[in-house]
């Protein structure tokens, strides 16, 4: 199972991560503004930034495809175990969450195309299923 990312445009659809994102680094920016531009302040804004950067890489939408149909009850279990529930209907799993507390681009959804099964959600989920699912493609 290779995960791939997906492209910029579909990381841009959960708007509201995106507003998020958009939100830190201007409490950042207006934090160096008021209280001066002091080192201290630039290594918060740099750090904040980087921090940003590494959790959007983390959570970037990716897409993995698995050859064999047989193991998708494998992989929904692996999901369950990781917190993941069917909540929005069959193949859409979610993180097992209050609403207020996650994003869409955190839920994982499974297509079954051609004897094949099409896995997309964030790439920290794909590579741990990956780990855990004994595949071969």
């Amino acid at each position: 199972m290779r995960v791939v990312g997906c492209g910029l445009r579909r990381q841009f659809e959960d708007a509201w991560k995106m507003l998020f994102y958009a939100m830190l680094v201007a409490v950042l920016a207006t934090l160096q503004f008021l209280l001066g531009g002091g080192s201290a302040m630039h290594g918060l804004m740099i750090g904040g930034v980087f921090g940003i950067l590494g959790h959007w890489r983390a959570t970037w939408v990716s897409s993995a495809r698995v050859q064999c149909n047989s193991v998708r009850a494998d992989l929904v279990r692996c999901l369950e175990a990781m917190g993941y529930c069917m909540t929005r209907g069959p193949g859409e799993l979610t993180p097992d969450l209050p609403r207020w507390s996650r994003f869409d681009s955190q839920n994982v959804q499974l297509k079954t195309i051609d004897g094949a099964v099409d896995v997309s959600g964030p790439y920290y989920v794909l590579k741990r299923l990956a780990r855990n699912v004994a595949v071969e493609s």
